[in-house]
C-alpha cells in the first residue's frame, strides 16, 4: 500500500510540475498565443492559468488510463473514481487509494 501512495504522490507532483512548467515555456516560446486583437485595436490578454489548466485536464485523461490499468491488476470496480479522477485528480487518486485499501486490509480481515 505504501508503494502504491509513493507511486501516486509522484505522479501527482509530476502532473503539477510539468502543468507549470510547460505552460511557462508555451507562453515564452510563442508571447502571442495568449492575446487577442479585437477590431477596434483592443488588446486581450489571457491569463497562463487557462492554459495551464487545459495542459493539467489533459494530463489528467493521461492519469485516468493510468488508473484504469491500475484497477484491473488489483480487481477494482468502480468508474465513478475515473470520472472524478478526470475532474480533480488529487480527489480521484485519493478515492483510488481509500478503495483499494479496503480492497486489500479491510477485506482480508472479514
Amino acid at each position: 500500500m505504501e508503494e502504491l501512495i509513493k507511486k501516486y504522490l509522484k505522479i501527482l507532483i509530476a502532473i503539477y510540475v510539468f502543468a507549470y512548467l510547460s505552460s511557462e515555456i508555451i507562453a515564452y516560446i510563442f508571447p502571442n498565443l495568449l492575446s487577442i486583437e479585437k477590431e477596434n485595436g483592443q488588446h486581450l490578454n489571457i491569463g497562463a492559468g487557462y492554459l495551464r489548466t487545459g495542459i493539467r485536464y489533459f494530463l489528467n485523461v493521461l492519469l485516468v488510463f493510468v488508473l484504469a490499468k491500475e484497477m484491473k491488476f488489483l480487481n477494482l470496480k468502480s468508474s465513478l473514481i475515473l470520472i472524478v479522477t478526470c475532474l480533480s485528480n488529487i480527489i480521484g487518486v485519493a478515492f483510488f487509494l481509500l478503495l483499494a485499501f479496503d480492497q486489500k486490509y479491510l477485506k482480508n480481515e472479514k
